[in-house]
């Protein structure tokens, strides 16, 4: 996605995909056909807001503190997010001590000069201690105040809001298209049109990542790692663009755009490099003398694609670009050659389970009739009942906790942290009052770390799942189908290894020069705690890299 992280500032939870293993047309055969493990099994993820964030606002997710400490040889120290969180503490305890003294800051130069000093004195004495504290304060006391009112992380990025009039300006938008299920491709997703769009429209913005093709290469792994055996290319790469003399490939990670299919007889879009004004097109036609070597030693994201409309496409029509003459012909090869595994009739995934399996087997019941190898159970568990075995976790058997229903259980569900590998060890079946239909409940064991592990009761069915071992999905078929998207536009739209945008008018991603350096991604609309953001669906677009809600979508 497109949003970015600061420390301080993280506005945005991101849920876990909704839809697992939506690549397969019938769960029941999910490897019969030449298009198994071909397309991504994950779809559907969404973003919450976790507080309310006025219209223009950037919106920030969470990396964790430990990327971006992880990475002080390439950024430097940062200030992390306790340091944003004690900045604001002694900002504020300095402010009380000397909230008289600050009343006349402004009218009186010797108190504000007595201030700084004092100011100053606080700084160096942090400045052993915590560099990226110091980083979080505010350097000139006429500051204080304003910091003090809106945070020291806020006030790091002066810029965090941008008025509509300037997103207009300078965005692009993204909202024009949303996935479906494919009209084109029977069982697939597609990119459908939002609204009507014109001949030679900008349907959608794609900011690449450029890699080089064997960056995606997958090895037999030996004893004798001398000669490695190449046995596939990662799934990555069917959502890849490139040319077949060109060792490079380029993946765009805009919303959306991944869900376009292929049509090589009635397409009605085609790609090209942007032709927005804020991009650095022109530079381009001048660097031919640049190489691979040249163009992977730009560490950023600093390529722009765009999606264009070859006619008129009407609202809800599906978004259809021509792959290529390569990718038609690997595509038919493969189908030729394509035979079934022979595990096909007894392979089923873990979404054809959480489909199907309303009652979940005890582990007694499954020594008779187990689950296949391929699937493990998943509890998903309320933050109170981990945090009471963190406190309570002195025995291997574990302590024991009963499950209780409570407002917020709906949120246990959204990451994947609050999921634990357990066993079935009780169930049992009941109607509620108010209920008109019996709903399932389990004992769980649950595993910890250390072969330590807790006993929860009650669990509702709903907080147990059933996942996809590693390595076992569709995508990890030894003979799936690898090969990046192509193109009929002129060859020196895809042999990029000789050209390369001029690296420092990359306007487009509005760096700011700073501890952070980011894309920026906005808010257009006012959007309240818990409103939900399905990229292209509920909340709308406004700009390449700016985001905002409507009133239906995002506020609640």
């Amino acid at each position: 996605m497109l949003a970015k992280s600061h420390t301080g500032l993280v506005n945005v939870d991101l849920l876990r995909p909704y839809t697992v293993d939506g690549s397969c047309r019938d769960l029941a055969h999910c490897r019969h056909g030449p298009d198994a493990g071909a397309a991504t099994p994950y779809h559907g993820k969404e973003s919450l807001a976790n507080g309310d964030m006025e219209a223009g606002m950037e919106l920030f997710v969470e990396y964790g503190d430990e990327w971006f400490a992880d990475r002080e040889w390439k950024f430097g120290v940062l200030p992390l997010s306790d340091d944003f969180l004690d900045a604001d503490e002694l900002i504020q305890d300095f402010y009380e001590t000397h909230k008289t003294a600050f009343q006349t800051i402004h009218d009186d130069h010797d108190i504000m000069t007595n201030l700084q000093d004092r100011w100053d004195g606080i700084l160096m004495n942090q400045k052993d201690e915590d560099e990226g504290l110091v980083m979080a304060l505010p350097t000139d006391v006429r500051d204080m105040d304003e910091v003090r009112q809106t945070g020291s992380a806020r006030h790091s990025v002066p810029n965090v809001v941008r008025s509509l009039e300037w997103l207009d300006e300078h965005g692009i938008c993204l909202d024009n298209i949303e996935p479906k299920m494919s009209s084109s491709v029977v069982g697939q997703r597609g990119a459908f049109a939002t609204r009507s769009l014109r001949e030679g429209q900008v349907i959608a913005p794609a900011p690449l990542v450029h890699m080089q093709r064997h960056f995606l290469h997958l090895y037999q792994e030996e004893r004798d790692k001398s000669d490695p055996q190449l046995v596939s290319d990662q799934l990555l790469l069917n959502y890849c663009y490139g040319h077949a003399n060109s060792s490079l490939v380029f993946f765009p990670y805009a919303p959306i755009v991944n869900y376009i299919n292929h049509s090589p007889t009635v397409p009605n879009a085609k790609i090209r490099w942007s032709q927005h004004s804020s991009y650095e097109h022109a530079n381009w036609t001048h660097t031919d003398h640049k190489s691979v070597d040249d163009i992977m030693k730009h560490d950023a994201a600093a390529l722009l694609m765009e999606f264009v409309a070859t006619r008129d496409i009407g609202k809800g029509e599906e978004i259809l670009i021509d792959y290529g003459p390569k990718w038609q012909d690997a595509w038919n090869t493969h189908v030729q050659q394509w035979t079934t595994p022979s595990d096909a009739e007894t392979f089923f995934p873990a979404a054809y389970w959480n489909e199907n399996e309303s009652l979940i087997l005890t582990s007694k019941e499954q020594i008779e009739h187990p689950y296949p190898s391929n699937v493990v159970l998943l509890c998903f568990l309320q933050r109170k009942i981990q945090e009471m075995y963190r406190v309570d976790n002195s025995t291997t058997i574990g302590p024991q906790y009963i499950w209780e229903p409570h407002d917020d259980d709906h949120e246990v569900m959204d990451g994947m942290g609050n999921a634990k590998k357990c066993e079935i060890l009780k169930r049992s079946v009941r109607r509620n009052d108010g209920d008109d239909d019996e709903r399932s409940y389990y004992g769980v064991r649950v595993f910890g770390k250390e072969d330590r592990s807790w006993i929860v009761a009650g669990l509702p069915r709903e907080f147990v799942e059933f996942y996809d071992k590693p390595y076992t999905s569709n995508q990890h078929l030894r003979h799936a189908f690898r090969h990046e998207i192509t193109s009929r536009e002129p060859r020196n739209v895809w042999t990029v290894s000789r050209r390369v945008i001029n690296s420092q008018r990359r306007i487009w991603f509005i760096y700011r020069q700073g501890h952070f350096k980011w894309r920026r991604h906005f808010l257009s609309r006012p959007c309240h705690s818990g409103g939900t953001q399905q990229w292209g669906q509920q909340c709308r677009i406004v700009g390449s890299i700016f985001l905002g809600c409507q009133q239906n979508g995002c506020l609640k």
